[in-house]
């Protein structure tokens, strides 16, 4: 695993940590037209033209802990990302590490992570591809509070 592609996702989980144990609601503002964060940014971005508000102003209608959901809801959604952390060799060591991140953890009960990925993995002639498969789905029904089988 390239150490760029370990240290996005520890950074990613690190993120997640803090808006999840982060108790701030963060709060809205009426300049916002739309109500996203998006709006929220550029709103912010009037303000610090018209010489109003710090870089550190934060506006939206939702917590903190709606950012993270957020935030993994996205990674989540890149296509085959799940796939391509099965498919790690199980002795490499950076294998354990990233499905003990948080990030990790989330995208796997995150609906948007499954594709078409999965149905091929499950199908394949390979039988160490289809293992993986069995294992995530493996993973899936498995109780998020429990230790997981990669030493979690």
């Amino acid at each position: 695993v390239p150490e760029v592609v370990e240290w996005s996702l520890k950074m990613l989980s690190n993120i997640v940590d803090y808006l999840e144990n982060c108790p701030l609601v963060l709060a809205g503002n009426e300049e916002e037209e739309d109500g996203t964060v998006m709006g929220a940014w550029q709103a912010q971005q009037k303000r610090r033209e018209n010489g109003a508000g710090s870089n550190f102003d934060v506006h939206t209608h939702h917590s903190s802990e709606w950012v993270a959901k957020t935030l993994v809801a996205a990674v989540s959604s890149v296509p085959s990302l799940m796939k391509t952390l099965l498919l790690v060799d199980d002795k490499d060591p950076a294998k354990q590490r990233l499905f003990n991140m948080t990030i990790v953890k989330r995208m796997i009960y995150n609906p948007r992570t499954i594709g078409n990925w999965l149905v091929y993995m499950l199908e394949a002639i390979d039988g160490d591809v289809a293992a993986r498969g069995v294992q995530y789905l493996e993973l899936l029904s498995s109780d998020p509070e429990t230790p997981d089988f990669y030493g979690g």
